[in-house]
């Protein structure tokens, strides 16, 4: 187990603070983004027809990219009359892009900061391969914080010794003592965070457009206006509240409106040919929907509020101490140790230089 953990440390280490630390930034992007996109006030007696105008918008602004939908943020609640957000995909990489909710105008994009931070945590800068890479390493932190844990468990009648630090010991002892007690507080975190990551990352991998892009890219117009696609879902399912309309991926998918009520959510689809209501469908009728909603809650610090956002934060951070703390000890173990090894075989065992008119002389150990 100590083997286990010591070399994924040393040869994953990296990726697990880079991974890591970009999570913890991207923990409050719902926040950041919402304030840095402007919404128009809503006209009296003027009714929200935004789909087909944002389209055309889109459609214009961005000529050969593919649109998952609008949808609106399910954490942190959002307004009734905040914008739509609509992610753009273009080749291998996404950004997101905010619409009217009246007008259908666009009114902000994602900064290009956060597009790349986001893309570095999901994609690893290289959409398809690097989410599949990105499902291996999240099982690889949990593996490694579990062999982390065996290594650090110093028995039933002494488990509060693994929560302290000896400040007044040597440097080497605070240094093991700071990386046992970092790791042990934030392992049960990690483990969690590393096993829904491994679940959404091999999701999304199995989910990834591909082809899907070239067909929606060259879609111009859609045989029914969008938002006739959103009266029929409405008049098939009246009430509720409109949070998302989902776009055709290829010739034979389906429109699909989603809408909440108190308690339970529906699916709509509707035919991308004809408009006609295919099927309805409870959210929660799906297993699947409450599992992705429950990993999706954990992975991002969605359980509890804005305290486990938060805790979230500082536990994304706890990779980049641990990683540093284990290079020092594995320096100290292993590095220093050889290069004091070499010396004692080889310095003493060199000739000195004799004096004139001297014979040579040769310090031997022992």
């Amino acid at each position: 187990m100590f083997q286990i953990h010591m070399y994924l440390g040393l040869l994953l280490g990296l990726y697990f603070v880079v991974v890591c630390v970009t999570g913890a930034a991207l923990v409050f992007r719902p926040e950041i983004e919402r304030s840095l996109v402007g919404k128009r006030a809503a006209v009296a007696g003027c009714e929200a027809r935004p789909f087909q105008a944002a389209w055309a918008n889109l459609r214009r602004a961005y000529p050969q990219s593919t649109f998952s939908g609008f949808s609106r943020s399910s954490y942190p609640p959002t307004a009734p009359d905040d914008p739509y957000r609509v992610k753009v995909q273009s080749g291998q990489h996404g950004t997101f892009v905010y619409v009217d909710h009246w007008t259908g105008e666009i009114v902000g994009v994602q900064h290009p900061v956060i597009t790349w931070v986001q893309d570095l945590h999901f994609n690893l800068l290289n959409a398809a391969s690097g989410v599949l890479l990105n499902g291996i390493g999240a099982g690889l932190l949990a593996l490694m914080c579990l062999s982390g844990a065996v290594v650090w468990w110093p028995g039933r009648a002494k488990w509060k010794r693994g929560f302290t630090i000896s400040l007044g010991g040597r440097w080497q002892i605070v240094n093991y003592d700071l990386h046992s007690v970092i790791g042990a507080t934030a392992m049960v975190v990690l483990i969690a965070v590393g096993v829904s990551g491994t679940y959404l990352a091999l999701r999304n991998f199995t989910r990834f457009p591909g082809a899907r892009i070239g067909w929606q890219a060259s879609v111009g117009s859609w045989p029914i206006d969008l938002d006739v696609v959103v009266d029929r879902a409405d008049a098939a399912v009246p009430g509720g509240e409109l949070v998302g309309l989902s776009l055709p991926q290829t010739t034979s998918d389906t429109f699909r409106v989603e809408k909440t009520f108190e308690g339970h959510s529906s699916s709509i689809r509707v035919d991308q040919h004809t408009g006609r209501v295919v099927s309805i469908a409870s959210r929660n009728d799906a297993a699947a929907s409450g599992i992705d909603t429950w990993l999706g809650d954990t992975h991002y610090g969605r359980l509890l509020g804005y305290g486990t956002r938060i805790v979230w934060v500082f536990v994304g951070l706890a990779p980049l101490l641990l990683f540093m703390t284990g290079c020092v000890m594995w320096w100290n173990r292993a590095v220093s140790r050889n290069v004091r090894l070499f010396n004692w075989l080889f310095s003493d065992r060199l000739p000195t230089m004799p004096r004139r008119n001297a014979p040579p002389v040769f310090r031997l150990r022992g």
